[in-house]
């Protein structure tokens, strides 16, 4: 191939106008296939990119790697498999005429910015019909060749033989040192992607995260404020449980980063669901934005419940709450001068229920309402990351659901999740261990922050277990004896001596003392832990220390247990190396 680049560059130098013999491949992928049948498609080929293509016409490049990264995980792939090709064409590919003298053709595609920088050129007939392909490397070889031919040419002349020869060296350097600038420049911008697309993750996070505190700190301010609890006790326990359900949908969040990484466990919790009850909930957790601070701006906003009998669903009670968060949030925000919200139970059939939010706001038009899913587009501008509804659609998917998105611009906008029904009433299933159910033990409980050993006192000593504190691991081997407890709870990352060091120092003391390792980094920890019984995930409930209490106890009579109990690992089980995270 080079020889043949090298002759046909001798005989029309720079000015020949044939691309057709540099072609190395015609393959192109029609725009309209969807995103999946173009990845089948490269399957079996060695090419790197092809041509898009409509009626003959190129309108783009695709390449294996952007596709393939994009159907690379289970929600990129039910995400985008079903889009078309023309939504992920390469921004700003180089065309080239047949036709066009190849040192014109050189200069364009060699002088392109790294942002335009992809390693195919589109070669198309006078008529403007995709005729293929041509390598970025022909193009340096024909370049290379070109400065040959210059060189045999001064040849000829003894006396700057030398300096020509000087000058291609100083040329291929040269080039050489483009090629490598392009390829760190290729690198920085798809560091800086990656960057820029975390910012804006953790932006999305900080608005969930300060959506659940309005609540929390609304609430618990009315409570602080209640003078006498005794004569408001319903509503101050509303309150609380409305404090309690925001804090768990709150470490729902942080643990659904994990997916980013890791798929979902196969034991993750899902219980018998009361739709209304969930919805009735959520109006009230949201009280404060749809209610409270659109006042403060003066604008009225109006949210009615229709809620129909239905049957159960089985699921994660925390999503649904964030979904019917989020798509309250947004009809508050599509009503800039006020309006009607109204929140609506129905059953489709004995199988399926539907709970849709209808605003009359300012809707959508169909560019919006067709994009509205993706992630990171928004119409809010610097209030906004786009990512609302395109969290509410992946929890849907995982409940096996269907979400609908009926909107026209004007006329208000209409959002429903269809969900499968489960047999039977939807009554709150009880928490798998009573306080009967679990031993009392003698504890040591370990944690240099003052703040969670009081409230793991408090949650264990609702139990009736015997307690004693530590703030850190000395505190901890000095009050340590093995006949005064019967096991040692304890933190993970503490100043000085960390938990999985005293877990050893305390196993060398007591080789028979459980021990469990509580711990905010548990999807984080690769060291050995053979010396801990249990990593349990903060933050922790009652229900959550049974389970881990009731896992060590019964690892003590049976080695290894064949129910696991949810949200706890035992250290020398096969999923050693990744801990549970507690549902």
């Amino acid at each position: 191939m080079i020889d043949s680049l090298g002759s046909m560059v001798s005989k029309g130098g720079g000015k020949n106008t044939d691309w057709k013999p540099l072609i190395h491949s015609s393959f192109a992928l029609e725009s309209t296939l969807t995103l999946a049948d173009a990845y089948a498609q490269f399957g079996g080929r060695e090419e790197s990119f092809a041509a898009v293509v409509q009626a003959g016409r190129p309108v783009g490049l695709c390449s294996r790697g952007q596709i393939g990264f994009k159907m690379g995980s289970l929600r990129g792939h039910s995400q985008f498999s079903p889009t078309k090709l023309s939504e992920h064409v390469l921004e700003n590919h180089l065309v080239i005429r047949d036709g066009t003298y190849w040192e014109t053709g050189l200069l364009m595609a060699l002088s392109r910015p790294v942002r335009s920088f992809n390693d195919d050129v589109v070669i198309v007939d006078q008529a403007g019909l995709f005729l293929g392909l041509v390598k970025v490397h022909t193009l340096v070889v024909i370049q290379s060749s070109l400065l040959a031919q210059k060189t045999t040419r001064l040849e000829e002349d003894i006396v700057l033989r030398k300096k020509i020869e000087e000058e291609l060296r100083e040329a291929n350097k040269n080039l050489e040192d483009v090629l490598e600038q392009l390829q760190c420049s290729q690198e920085k911008v798809v560091q800086n992607e990656r960057v820029s697309a975390l910012g804006q993750m953790s932006a999305g996070i900080a608005h969930d995260f300060n959506s659940l505190l309005t609540p929390i700190m609304g609430y618990s301010e009315l409570l602080l404020r209640m003078p006498d609890f005794g004569k408001e006790r319903e509503k101050a326990l509303r309150y609380v449980k409305i404090i309690n359900n925001a804090a768990s949908d709150a470490s729902q969040i942080v643990r659904r980063l994990r997916e980013s990484y890791r798929p979902r466990e196969a034991a993750e919790k899902l219980t018998r669901i009361n739709v209304n009850e969930l919805v009735e909930q959520i109006v009230k957790l949201t009280l404060p934005r749809w209610k409270n601070q659109t006042l403060m701006q003066g604008i009225d906003v109006t949210l009615e419940c229709d809620l129909a009998e239905v049957p159960a669903i089985r699921g994660n009670s925390a999503e649904l709450r964030e979904a019917l968060t989020h798509l309250i949030f947004n009809a508050v925000d599509a009503l800039p001068n006020g309006g009607e919200i109204t929140v609506r139970t129905r059953a489709l059939s004995a199988e399926c229920v539907e709970v849709s939010v209808h605003d009359t706001g300012t809707g959508m038009t169909a560019e919006v309402r067709r994009r509205c899913i993706e992630p990171f587009f928004s119409t809010k501008g610097t209030r906004g990351v786009g990512l609302g509804l395109t969290m509410v659609s992946g929890i849907v998917t995982r409940h096996e659901g269907e979400l609908l998105i009926d909107s026209d611009d004007g006329l208000g906008t209409l959002v429903a999740l269809r969900l499968p029904a489960c047999p039977g009433r939807a009554d709150a299933e009880p928490d798998e261990h009573t306080a009967a159910g679990v031993p009392k033990m003698r504890l040591l409980v370990v944690d240099d922050e003052s703040i969670v050993r009081e409230i793991v006192c408090e949650l264990l000593s609702s139990d009736g277990h015997v307690l004693e504190t530590a703030c850190n691991g000395y505190e901890a081997l000095q009050k340590f004896n093995p006949t005064a407890f019967d096991m040692v709870i304890t933190d993970f990352c503490m100043p000085e001596m960390n938990g999985d060091v005293l877990a050893a120092r305390l196993k060398e003391l007591a080789p028979s003392i459980p021990i469990i390792l509580l711990t905010g980094v548990a999807d984080f920890i690769n060291k050995n832990l053979d010396n801990v019984d249990l990593v349990v995930s903060k933050p922790v409930g009652l229900e959550d220390m049974r389970n881990a209490i009731l896992r060590v106890t019964s690892k003590r009579a049976k080695k290894r247990s064949d129910t696991d109990l949810p949200g706890v690992k035992l250290a020398g089980d096969s999923a050693a190396a990744e801990p549970m995270v507690m549902a």
